[in-house]
This record gives C-alpha cells, sequence and structure tokens, in this order.
C-alpha cells in the first residue's frame, strides 16, 4: 500500500504478506499494528484475510496473540512490489527506487517458516525497489542471513536494507550484538527508535558505520504515549549529527 501523499513517514510503500506477532519487550506495550490489525482501520489491514483473528482485546486494549499466518500461496498480494510501479516522489530521491516496509503489521522473523521468510525476501530482491525489514527478533535475523551463501548475500545487499527496533539501552545493547555481525559482512543495518521510551548512547562501533546506516528517532503517539524528557531527545540528537539522514548521503550510498 503506498504511503498517503502529505504523510510524513520513512518509507514509500508498505507490504504485508503476513500475519501475526507477540510483545517481547516495552516498546511493544501500545503497539500500533495491534490496534490497527485488530480494528481494521487501514484499507490494506483486511488484505486476503491476513490479519483476521491475530488480535485479542486485554484491559480494553487489542494485543497481538501470537498466531501467525500468511498470504494464500497464489494471492495477488505475493507479486504486488513486482508490479507496483513505484512513488511519484521517491524517499530517496528523484528517481531513486521506491522504499517498501516489509511487514509493518508483523515481525518477519517471530516464529514463522523459514520458507515463508524466503519468499518475501526473494520477492523484494526481485523487484524494481528496496525493502525495509525491522525486527525485534534479531537472533533470528542475523542466523537467516549468515545461512545464506555469498552469492545470495551480494544480491540481496543493495535490495534489503535490515533494521532492528530498540526502544532503551537494553534493548538496542542486546540487538546491536547480533546485528553487528551483519554489518561487518558488508548488509545495510539501520535502528529504529521508536517508541523511545528511555535514553540511548550509541556505541563507536555502530557510530562508526557513519553514512552507511541509519538512525530513525520517534516518540510514542496515542493516548497511552509515555513521555520522555526533551533533555534526552536533546542529547541523542547530538551525539547521533554524524549519522546522515534519509535524504542526505546514505540515500545516495544505496540508491
Amino acid at each position: 500500500m503506498p504511503a498517503p501523499r502529505g504523510w510524513d513517514w520513512w518509507w514509500d510503500a508498505t507490504w504485508n504478506p503476513v500475519r501475526g506477532c507477540l510483545a517481547i519487550s516495552p516498546g511493544c506495550t501500545n503497539c500500533y499494528a495491534a490496534q490497527v490489525a485488530g480494528t481494521k482501520t487501514w484499507p490494506y489491514a483486511n488484505s486476503a484475510g491476513v490479519h483476521n483473528g491475530v488480535t485479542v482485546v486485554k484491559a480494553k486494549r487489542r494485543i497481538f496473540n501470537g498466531k501467525v499466518s500468511a498470504a494464500p500461496e497464489f494471492h495477488k498480494s505475493w507479486t504486488w512490489p513486482l508490479t507496483w510501479p513505484g512513488a511519484k516522489h521517491p524517499k530517496l530521491g528523484p528517481g531513486a527506487p521506491s522504499l517498501i516496509f516489509v511487514g509493518d503489521m508483523a515481525d518477519l522473523f517471530y516464529k514463522r517458516p523459514t520458507e515463508t521468510i524466503d519468499r518475501v525476501c526473494a520477492t523484494i530482491a526481485r523487484s524494481a525497489h528496496i525493502g525495509l525489514v525491522l525486527t525485534k527478533r534479531t537472533t533470528r535475523m542475523a542466523e537467516y542471513f549468515a545461512a545464506q551463501s555469498p552469492r545470495t548475500v551480494r544480491l540481496w545487499q543493495l535490495k534489503l536494507l535490515l533494521g532492528f527496533s530498540a526502544e532503551r539501552q537494553q534493548e538496542f545493547d542486546e540487538r546491536w550484538a547480533d546485528m553487528r555481525g551483519l554489518a561487518e559482512a558488508g548488509l545495510f543495518v539501520f535502528v529504529s527508535i521508536a517508541p523511545m521510551i528511555g535514553p540511548v548512547r550509541l556505541p563507536d562501533d555502530f557510530l562508526a558505520l557513519g553514512s552507511r546506516t541509519w538512525c530513525i528517532v520517534a516518540g510514542e503517539q496515542g493516548p497511552h504515549a509515555r513521555w520522555v524528557p526533551s533533555r534526552v531527545v536533546l542529547e541523542f540528537g547530538d551525539a547521533i549529527s554524524g549519522i546522515s539522514r534519509v535524504s542526505g548521503q546514505a540515500a545516495r550510498s544505496i540508491g
């Protein structure tokens, strides 16, 4: 689904051929995806019925129940990245590939068959676009890509940007330990500190990636949003000044 015009998202479109997740850390508490999947408040949420039955209500909130599945084998949603012409005004700039957020309504590396992950990654790699794959299950993501052949890694290097979520220092440290090896292997690794619910200090080996990474930061939104002192945000901004923005050098390095 292409992003609505004028919305300040950091991707051009989303693609959701898989469903399901389960809360794993404090950043999941007010998960927007569970609310959307449970209430079907976006047109794509009911695509192929892929999000049916993946949430339950607890304390008046929708949460993921741990069930997973995917769109039917021959459903048209599987080939959408191959037929979509791309964004009229790509985030990476004029003439650049479009950024597709893969599975923004699920975690691709949650407990689903490896064959499903293979299909998702291969489809994006065959498309004219670039896939953003974001996970909290970094151990499995790291194991999956480490197991790919050198040829596959080369083919996927510029087609898949691998991200991990980290809402606090604890989550960053744990997940960066898994992802560091992928960055060293030449894959593009980025971090999404969203929602930021506590201070995060990026280590020197992450900052050293410079324009070869992105750091996406956002506060929590919605009626139950947790407040972060402005001092924490300002200090973090100063610390990441060497990392390029999507519209800057990082965009040119992968476009």
